[in-house]
């Protein structure tokens, strides 16, 4: 069943981005959960993990840019205020556990709703990924060039959690 009449969807928001800092250079990945809610004038992602992120748009794509531009304003700014790696590394995990309840109670009602209809993310132009979808997230600070590699390129993508 694809329904397109729903009003809040669970997606899974996958997420990585390279971030100079003060002395160093990490690269963050992050799959997090994120509610969205169809609004009258488009598209509202909320972030459930890490909670205090948002992003809204006319359709999907526009609000998963936005999203990850909130994102990486961020990252940009934890960098800016700290002067190391592990500073930098500390701070984003503070973020990234950070929870907005209210969203996850949200979050959690639309999936068992997703899953009880059986709805999939075909309607939506998303792709339908099962399972525990456990917020999962990593900081790697990259000491010189050589660890640097293309497929660490990324750009970031929601799917419909159910």
């Amino acid at each position: 069943m694809s329904d397109t009449t729903l009003t809040t969807w669970p997606l899974i928001f996958n997420y990585r981005c390279p971030v100079l800092g003060n002395g160093f250079m990490a690269l963050v990945s992050f799959k997090g959960r994120v509610l969205a809610e169809q609004e009258a004038g488009g598209v509202w992602l909320s972030g459930v993990n890490p909670g205090g992120v948002a992003g809204g748009g006319c359709d999907f794509p526009s609000a998963q840019t936005e999203l990850g531009r909130c994102v990486s304003d961020v990252l940009f700014d934890i960098a800016a205020d700290v002067e190391s790696f592990g500073a930098f590394a500390h701070a984003v995990e503070a973020f990234f556990r950070e929870t907005d309840q209210a969203a996850g109670a949200l979050w959690t009602a639309a999936r068992t709703r997703v899953r009880a209809e059986g709805t999939t993310g075909d309607a939506l132009g998303l792709e339908t990924q099962y399972g525990a979808h456990e917020a999962q997230f990593e900081v790697i600070e990259m000491q010189v060039p050589a660890q640097a590699r293309p497929e660490q390129n990324y750009q970031p993508m929601a799917a419909l959690a159910a």
